[in-house]
């Protein structure tokens, strides 16, 4: 750690939103209120904060806590500020250093660290308060919203290239809805610009027939040119619908689905049980009653719909009966898609043709005999090796 704080320069990266509400509540520091959404993310961990209106909170996309740490870990320091600019125009500045070592009465110890002010109250009791942010133009937030600033960036995520295929894998159909322009640079990801960087090979592979890892190219071909059809899974209690974007293509070599929040934020590439390498591409999308349920069934990382985090045993029955119908409804579309897309009775028999004329060689090698002719082998059948008597 010592060698990394005497570098005259480091490696950071910095992230910010615009025309959003940023965190609320900085002027009251630590005040433990579910309504001061600054104090949850800077002193508190595991605390998810909740909209007021329920439709918001469905469709918003929420972290359960990992999301406030996850920042740290791409520092070689596992240290990370934030700058917020709120709906008063209030410029604050936090930070937070994750398991630093230090000592206090002779002990030592490994926590957390924050980066805050702090005021004593009535003898011994404290409460941290943020600084207001008038530091370096790095940390600069003029717009309300929230800003991240990583330094001491850890190198395998220096990478423009990979931030911009990250950026294009997870929110794809938010950009291409027009609901969200990213900037990274000098490059401008939008709705108008989306496809320069799906479509180019800088960014993504485009033999459709290697596609077997990333498929957010054939997300977005199937997402533009497919019509969705409708589809009902159900669970132990309630139907819920979905629009199904599907295409399929003998090209394709490995199934996905791409599922997909209401916010235009997809959760995972859902596998079909049983049809993982079938050739099919999709995109999952459903309203708000759906993207509530959707929500629900996402993991602490927003990377998967599952029912193993889920302790309760009847709402985990539930998630499993809700998954497994997923996957079934969706086996049957394929099913139906191969029944109707048969083979055009073209065959490459070039494979077939060598394994015959191999076999044909080995068989005929083991129905001859050698004879010597003039000190070389010829080959001749066993049949007409007998000399006449």
């Amino acid at each position: 750690m010592l060698n990394k704080i005497d570098q005259q320069e480091i490696r950071y990266i910095s992230f910010e939103d615009i025309n959003t509400r940023g965190l609320t509540g900085a002027r009251n520091g630590q005040s433990n209120s579910r309504k001061d959404t600054w104090g949850i993310y800077a002193y508190s961990k595991g605390v998810h904060f909740e909209e007021e209106d329920s439709n918001v909170e469905i469709s918003r996309g929420g972290s359960h806590g990992v999301g406030k740490i996850a920042s740290n870990a791409a520092s070689d320091l596992h240290i990370m500020y934030f700058a917020n600019c709120d709906e008063n125009g209030d410029k604050h500045l936090g930070g937070t250093v994750q398991l630093i070592e230090h000592v206090y009465k002779d002990q030592c110890y490994r926590s957390t660290g924050y980066f805050t002010d702090i005021k004593y109250y009535d003898g011994k009791k404290s409460k941290f308060y943020p600084y207001e942010n008038n530091f370096h133009s790095v940390f600069e937030k003029n717009t309300r919203g929230l800003k991240i600033i990583i330094p001491y960036l850890r190198e395998e995520y220096d990478d423009e290239a990979e931030i911009i295929r990250s950026i294009c894998d997870s929110i794809f159909i938010s950009i291409l809805r027009g609901k969200l322009e990213v900037h990274v640079n000098q490059e401008q990801i939008t709705k108008d610009t989306l496809l320069n960087y799906v479509k180019s090979d800088k960014y993504y592979e485009q033999d459709v027939t290697q596609a077997k890892k990333v498929f957010t190219p054939l997300y977005v071909d199937t997402y533009l040119n497919e019509k969705p059809c409708e589809i009902v899974v159900r669970d132990l209690h309630k139907d819920y619908n979905f629009n199904l974007y599907f295409r399929y293509d003998e090209q394709i070599p490995k199934g996905r689905v791409a599922v997909v929040r209401i916010i235009g934020m997809k959760i995972e590439d859902f596998k079909v049980k049983g049809n993982a390498s079938k050739p099919f591409n999709a995109v999952l999308i459903g309203s708000p009653k759906e993207d509530g349920f959707l929500k629900s069934l996402e993991n602490e990382s927003h990377t998967e719909i599952s029912a193993d985090h889920i302790k309760d045993k009847e709402l985990k029955r539930n998630a499993t009966r809700f998954i497994n119908n997923l996957s079934r409804e969706i086996a049957s579309i394929v099913e139906e898609a191969i029944k109707n897309n048969p083979t055009d009775g073209v065959m490459n028999t070039k494979d077939i043709l060598y394994v015959v004329e191999t076999e044909f060689k080995k068989e005929l090698s083991n129905s001859l005999g050698t004879v010597i002719n003039k000190g070389k082998p010829i080959w001749l059948c066993h049949r007409c090796s007998k000399r006449k008597s």
